[in-house]
């Protein structure tokens, strides 16, 4: 029970992990376009993006139940888009819009609050996520760029310094991303030293208790 629970919330961080890394990378291409960034730092952040996402993707088809991986759990395959998903594809746009806001609006403790929403969220618990990965990561990601797009940031000149606050948070996002890739990288059935203990102690309870 206990290490069914901690790969549930694994395959929750995993989906985390993705949005995180695209996110990340979507903010810093707003920023640079704003700014008229050569071709130069626009192909180190698009290298240094894939890359993150890429590891991002690798957690996801380990733990993400929708994915068709070996290793995975608990598979749930795939459907086509039909129209009953129109609905919660919106509703992920529309929370995604949050996300976009957030930064937006330049407000640490409004990020920091979004950050651990998403961190925390049982993303797996939603069937339109399960069955569709890309497209529920897709919609977030345009709900969350939406604001940035139609908006820009909300500084008057747009120099760098001014921009900074935002592109701290476009590292803050891949920084996450990487913390999680970490604290995910291992395989359904694996537990660390700490939770293998405490599976340990239920079986031993459970051991008792029957004796």
């Amino acid at each position: 029970m206990i290490l069914r629970k901690i790969e549930s919330v694994t395959a929750n961080l995993t989906f985390s992990v993705f949005f995180c890394a695209i996110l990340g990378w979507g903010v810093f291409e707003i920023l640079l376009f704003q700014l008229g960034s050569g071709i130069r730092l626009h192909l180190m952040i698009t290298l240094m993006g894939g890359i993150i996402s890429t590891l991002a993707l690798r957690r996801c088809r380990t733990w993400w139940p929708g994915f068709s991986s070996p290793d995975a759990g608990t598979r749930v395959p795939s459907s086509g888009f039909v129209t009953s998903d129109v609905l919660p594809c919106l509703a992920l746009a529309g929370i995604g819009g949050l996300w976009g806001l957030s930064i937006q609006s330049g407000s640490c403790s409004f990020f920091a609050f979004s950050v651990a929403g998403l961190v925390f969220f049982p993303w797996s618990k939603i069937s339109f996520c399960l069955r569709h990965f890309f497209i529920s990561t897709a919609a977030l990601v345009v709900g969350a760029g939406g604001p940035l797009v139609a908006g820009g940031a909300r500084v008057p000149g747009g120099t760098l310094m001014d921009l900074f606050p935002y592109m701290l948070d476009a590292w803050l996002l891949w920084f996450i991303a990487i913390c999680l890739v970490l604290a995910t990288y291992r395989k359904p059935g694996a537990t660390t030293s700490g939770e293998a203990g405490k599976v340990r102690l239920q079986s031993s309870e459970d051991a008792i208790v029957h004796n």
